[in-house]
């Protein structure tokens, strides 16, 4: 390839749009508003059409957006009181033990009252992100991201999540202080950009078997065992590893 033909692959606006984005991305790692910011500004690009277009292949999907139906707020003594190994209870567990909120995303308000189809993925991506980890074995926080968002990425091309995902890897590579090496601890192996690419291959292979999840009737599945919910759908979880919350000992003894 010249020069000249590798030049045009970015324009300047493109490259000026591009870096805009990448800082935003970023900077969303200390700040999640950032990440739902970065959301909206993809609400009406050719990757959100393309988002729009694979969702709209699944019945479920389809009416789902078309209704606008909300997801309701979770609460945190109503995921407890369910049986153990129900969807439900081990949500509630995971987020009692990480003293995460079960709430933490944002109202309708914020993603334009849903006026769109695009604002309305956008807000349903974020209502269902957290029973996404719990589905896929994915820890709940840094170490599990890149592979949670994989799986909405191979299912829809999220386009905020398919950002996310190079820029964090673009990023881990530019700055990682360690090298992969076989048998290293696992602060370090978590560090290097061969993990994150692997945590995204994982995230990509259990999307590409799964049947579709972007849809799925949440509310009236959090009674369910969450190892036959998997089996019905399909879904191998990361058992394994500082990428999965099955590694954290406290949250093994708080699921008991």
């Amino acid at each position: 390839m010249s020069l000249e033909a590798l030049n045009q692959l970015l324009e300047k606006g493109q490259l000026d749009d591009f870096m805009g984005l990448f800082d935003q991305a970023l900077r969303g790692g200390g700040d999640v508003s950032q990440v739902f910011d970065l959301s909206r500004r993809l609400r009406d690009t050719l990757p959100m059409h393309r988002a729009l277009e694979a969702l709209q292949r699944d019945p479920d999907a389809q009416r789902l957006i078309a209704d606008r139906a909300l997801m309701p707020k979770p609460q945190l003594e109503e995921l407890l009181a369910l049986p153990r190994g129900s969807v439900g209870h081990t949500y509630g567990a995971l987020l009692k033990g990480l003293h995460y909120d079960p709430g933490f995303y944002p109202d309708p308000a914020y993603f334009n009252n849903l006026a769109t189809d695009a604002d309305y993925v956008n807000y349903r991506t974020y209502a269902t992100h957290d029973l996404h980890h719990v589905l896929t074995g994915f820890a709940l926080d840094t170490n599990g991201e890149l592979g949670v968002i994989s799986v909405s990425i191979r299912q829809y091309g999220c386009p905020a999540f398919a950002f996310l995902a190079r820029t964090t890897l673009f990023a881990s590579w530019m700055a990682s202080p360690v090298l992969y090496t076989p048998g290293q601890p696992d602060a370090e192996r978590v560090l290097t950009p061969r993990y994150r690419l692997e945590l995204i291959d994982r995230g990509m292979a259990i999307g590409d078997a799964a049947k579709p999840l972007f849809a799925l009737d949440w509310p009236n599945l959090l009674h369910r065992d969450l190892e036959e919910l998997r089996q019905e759908l399909g879904v191998e979880p990361l058992r394994e590893g500082p990428g999965s919350w099955y590694s954290r000992p406290d949250l093994m003894a708080a699921l008991g």
